[in-house]
């Protein structure tokens, strides 16, 4: 027996007034969604009214649909169909609804009602598209890759906007698959390195499709980074270069900015603290000129490393008050760069104590002769207790920096 609530749900009277006028196929396709999706449809929604509102247009909308199927526009309609699922993809409480009106599409095309290339692939790219935004990575790369394959075996032409646009959002699933992977996988899962499988498909796509620079630029970024995960120093160099040689050419100084962040880093990791500092300087010129912050704070730091490797502790300690005066001039709120920083600085300064206690030890102060006699210092300093020293200095001015709350 039906409930109350069944006899007066107004989702369920739009259905009843469809099959009244005489829309058959939209009170069967409306009573199929109100079926399978009754949380969507106003019990998980603070506001029942916008889903009413929502529900209205869907049910004016088959309407339409149907009136056009009647009169043979069959296309038409099919393109109508499309236009409501890009509807309802825009809003994220409705992803569900746009799915199914993009599955419906597929039917209707594996029952041959519209035979068109072009429409296949728009529908299947328009799938990979939702669950991208739904950060379903995996299953936009199976709908993308289903699309890039009914296009190569289409007659679109290579010039096609449409052709283009696809290559360019299989190149960012490919992208964005790679970063997944570099983030997750480890060494020890080095037999199948997916991230650098998937960074490899996508700078392929990417020249061959003819993409535009900046896209190869970030193609081969990936691929670096991809590289230097695994140890690959070497190719990591070489990607990376190409990286700011493709940045430079588009004239894109943020991308030259962390191109040269990478070298640098690169040739640390190969013991070439010459050109790591060359590269990072340049790094910090572009950033600056620029405002650009995240770059002018990490350039400093990297320069500040260098110094330290360097045993010039007081330089060090200059460009980590350096980076740290640029990012509260910014007045950014970052709680991890603020983090940075205070730490960076800690460090320096517990260098620059060490430094300072170390040859205090070596060089005593005369005044301090007669407390001498009765305390008995070690003439030949151990290189392990003074690092002993200096790592508990530096874990206390660690520990105390992250304790101070962000201002």
């Amino acid at each position: 027996m039906y409930t109350k609530t069944y006899m007066y749900d107004p989702c369920r009277e739009f259905s009843i007034e469809l099959l009244e006028d005489g829309f058959v196929k939209a009170f069967e396709e409306t009573l199929h969604v109100v079926n399978h999706h009754p949380e969507e449809l106003g019990e998980r929604q603070q506001n029942l009214q916008d889903d009413l509102v929502r529900m209205q247009a869907f049910v004016d909308k088959l309407k339409n649909l149907e009136d056009l199927e009647r009169t043979g526009s069959v296309k038409d309609s099919f393109r109508a169909r499309i236009e409501l699922a890009d509807q309802f993809r825009e809003e994220k409480d409705y992803h569900w609804l746009a799915e199914y009106i993009y599955k419906s599409c597929c039917q209707i095309l594996e029952k041959g009602k519209v035979c068109e290339a072009a429409l296949e692939i728009d529908v299947l790219e328009r799938l990979a598209l939702l669950e991208e935004r739904r950060n379903n990575i995996d299953s936009a790369l199976t709908y993308m890759e289903k699309a890039f394959k009914e296009s190569q075996n289409s007659s679109l032409e290579e010039q096609d906007p449409r052709r283009r646009e696809l290559n360019q959002h299989l190149i960012r699933v490919y992208q964005q698959l790679s970063m997944k992977y570099l983030e997750e996988q480890t060494i020890s899962e080095i037999k199948k390195p997916k991230c650098v499988l998937y960074a490899k498909k996508a700078a392929k796509l990417a020249r061959l499709s003819g993409a535009d620079m900046k896209i190869k630029a970030t193609c081969y970024a990936l691929l670096g980074r991809a590289a230097m995960k695994f140890n690959d120093t070497k190719r990591a160099l070489k990607n990376f270069q190409s990286y700011l040689k493709l940045s430079q050419k588009c004239n894109d100084v943020y991308e030259s900015c962390i191109a040269y962040y990478a070298l640098s880093e690169t040739f640390n990791s190969i013991g070439d603290l010459q050109s790591s500092a060359e590269a990072v300087l340049k790094c910090q010129e572009l950033a600056k000129e620029n405002n650009f912050l995240v770059p002018a704070v990490f350039s400093s730091i990297r320069i500040g490393q260098l110094e330290t490797a360097k045993r010039n502790f007081a330089e060090a300690h200059n460009h980590f008050e350096d980076a740290f005066h640029t990012f509260l001039s910014s007045r950014k709120h970052s709680l991890q760069l603020h983090n940075l920083c205070s730490v960076m600085c800690g460090i320096g300064r517990a260098h620059l104590d060490m430094k300072k206690y170390i040859a205090n030890l070596q060089t005593p102060d005369p005044a301090s002769h007669l407390l001498n006699e009765r305390i008995v210092f070690k003439e030949d300093i151990n290189m392990g207790e003074e690092q002993g020293t200096k790592d508990s200095l530096v874990k206390r001015l660690v520990e105390e920096e992250l304790s101070t709350d962000l201002n």
